[in-house]
């Protein structure tokens, strides 16, 4: 989707890059020039979203370890990203090619996890029943602990309209 691709049309070539914004050429080497101008700014767009994406993440890191918070790091670089893109709607539709790609791929990082799982059958197979346990009270706790907050923030809300 993303791709460079060159196609003819009529008596001109056309070159599509990853925006697929259409540049009509005539000669070969203009086509080639482009094509590689293309490509180079596809690269500089991953590397630039990349970029913000770690960089919100070790900011998060750095502000839960200097002020010792005890929220994971990530999640406030999580939501230092959210801000950031809630507030630069330009900076959104740039990153968006990019992390459209990551999204798509995303199944591939649950292969590691899968393979933990099967490295420590034995566990698995011994503990089964307890992990069991612990896995649907833990679930019901959390679903319980989300209702709570829908609750107590919908009736601060009502209160603050009365």
């Amino acid at each position: 989707k993303y791709r460079m691709s060159v196609a003819t049309l009529g008596r001109g070539r056309v070159c599509l890059g990853p925006t697929q914004q259409q540049i009509s050429v005539v000669s070969e080497e203009f086509l080639a020039a482009e094509c590689l101008r293309l490509s180079m700014w596809e690269k500089n767009l991953m590397l630039h979203t990349f970029g913000v994406l770690l960089g919100c993440q070790l900011l998060g890191e750095i502000t839960v370890r200097g002020f010792g918070l005890a929220i994971p790091g990530p999640v406030l670089g999580l939501a230092l990203l959210v801000l950031l893109l809630g507030s630069m709607p330009k900076l959104a539709e740039q990153l968006r090619p990019t992390t459209t790609i990551i999204l798509a791929n995303l199944s591939f990082l649950f292969v590691p996890a899968g393979v933990g799982v099967i490295g420590n059958f034995q566990v698995l197979s011994e503990d089964g029943v307890a992990l069991l346990v612990i896995l649907t009270v833990s679930t019901v706790l959390s679903m319980l602990a989300a209702v709570g907050t829908f609750i107590g923030v919908r009736r601060l809300s009502e209160r603050g309209t009365k």
